[in-house]
């Protein structure tokens, strides 16, 4: 394996690892390593009507959260 060295490393390329990560390479001397978790992803996770589908695939993680009121008990 080849190991390399990296100034900051991010990980979750979510909205806000994108923005760190983005903003960190802006500065050519740092060097930025951005880790999401996963393979890449398939047409079937773009087109929202496949949602229903999804909720029993690999794409879905099982993670629960608690019902919040300003997002319709969701």
């Amino acid at each position: 394996m080849n190991a390399e060295e990296f100034d900051f490393i991010i990980v979750g390329s979510g909205a806000s690892g994108s923005a760190i990560a983005n903003r960190l390479s802006e500065i050519p001397e740092w060097r930025v390593l951005l880790l999401e978790a996963g393979a890449a992803e398939t047409t079937i996770t773009q087109v929202p009507s496949m949602q229903p589908y999804l909720r029993t695939s690999k794409y879905n993680w099982g993670y629960k959260t608690t019902p919040t009121k300003y997002v319709l008990f969701r």
